[in-house]
C-alpha cells in the first residue's frame, strides 16, 4: 500500500502465466490478483516438473487417440495439456504457495504424483469426449426446421462444455459431473426426433429458470466457474443439474433440483 497525493493506494502482487514463462506484476484488484497468481504458480510448477503429457498420450489406445484428437481447440496436445494443468490445480489446492520453501515442497510432491493423477483424469476426459462426439453425430442428422430451436440450444451447450480450457474450467474433481452433463445432452439429442414438441416445452422451462439467474446473479451466464464468485459458480452447477433433471430424467442428478429450489437458492444467496 502506498499513499499518492494523500490517497492510499493498495496493489496486489501476482505471478502471471505467459505460456512458457511467468511475469511478476502488481494488480489493483485483489480477486484478480488471487486468480491470476494461482494460474501463474500453476505454470511455474508445470515448467518445473517433468511434462506428463507425452507419457499420458503414449498410454492411450488408437480409439482414445482418435477421441481426443477431435478436440476442436487444439486437438490432443491442447486438451491433454489442459488436463495436466487441471491436475496441478487440484494438487496445489485453494492456496497457491507464495514462499520459496512452500513452492519447492509443492514441486517435489507434484512431480511424484502428476503422472498418476494425469492418467486418471485423462481416462475420465476420454469418457466426456465420447459423449460429446455422440451429441455431435446426433446433431448432424437433425436438419428439420421443427427441431431447429432445440438443436441450436444443444449446440450452444456442447460448445460451452468443449470450449478451450474445458478441464481447468471444470476441475478434475468434477470431471464425472461433466461426463454426466454430456451424457444427458447426448440422450436428449438422440431422442429429440421422437418428441420435438416435448423438448420445446422443456426448453421453455429451462429458459425461465435461466432468466431468473440472469436477473439475480452478477456475472451470469457463467463461462468459467473456476474464475467466478462462489455464488455464480454454485448457480452454474445448479443450472447444469437442472438441465439434466428436465431433459434426461433417467440420469440421476448430483443434488435435488427444481425451479422452486433455484428460487430458494436465489433467496438465500442474493436476497
Amino acid at each position: 500500500e502506498r499513499v499518492v497525493g494523500q490517497v492510499p493506494l493498495t496493489a496486489y502482487p501476482a505471478l502471471l502465466d505467459r505460456g512458457d514463462a511467468v511475469d511478476l506484476a502488481v494488480l489493483d484488484q485483489q480477486s484478480d490478483a488471487v486468480l491470476r497468481h494461482a494460474r501463474g504458480v500453476r505454470r511455474l510448477v508445470r515448467l518445473a516438473v517433468p511434462d506428463s503429457v507425452p507419457r499420458a498420450f503414449a498410454g492411450l489406445g488408437t480409439r482414445e487417440r482418435l477421441v481426443v484428437g477431435r478436440y476442436p481447440h487444439g486437438g490432443a496436445p491442447a486438451v491433454l495439456a489442459d488436463c495436466a494443468d487441471a491436475c496441478v490445480d487440484a494438487a496445489l489446492g485453494a492456496a497457491a504457495p507464495r514462499s520459496e520453501d512452500s513452492f519447492a515442497a509443492a514441486v517435489e510432491r507434484i512431480a511424484a504424483t502428476l503422472p498418476g493423477s494425469h492418467a486418471h483424469a485423462q481416462a475420465q476426459l476420454v469418457t466426456c469426449l465420447e459423449h460429446a462426439w455422440s451429441v455431435d453425430r446426433s446433431l448432424a442428422s437433425l436438419t428439420s426446421p421443427v427441431v431447429a430451436d432445440s438443436v441450436a440450444d444443444i449446440q450452444r451447450e456442447l460448445d460451452r462444455f468443449l470450449d478451450g480450457g474445458m478441464v481447468t474450467r471444470c476441475g478434475v474433481a468434477r470431471l464425472p459431473d461433466l461426463g454426466r452433463y454430456l451424457r444427458a445432452l447426448a440422450w436428449r439429442a438422440e431422442r429429440l426426433p421422437d418428441d420435438p414438441r416435448g423438448d420445446a416445452q422443456r426448453l421453455e422451462a429451462v429458459r425461465t429458470a435461466e432468466q431468473l439467474l440472469r436477473d439475480r446473479v452478477p456475472g451470469w451466464p457463467v463461462h468459467d466457474p473456476a474464475a467466478a464468485t462462489a455464488t455464480a459458480a454454485a448457480a452454474r452447477r445448479l443450472m447444469d443439474e437442472y438441465r439434466v433433471s428436465v431433459f434426461a430424467q433417467q440420469i440421476r442428478t448430483a443434488v435435488p433440483v427444481s425451479q422452486r429450489r433455484i428460487v430458494r437458492f436465489l433467496e438465500r444467496a442474493v436476497g
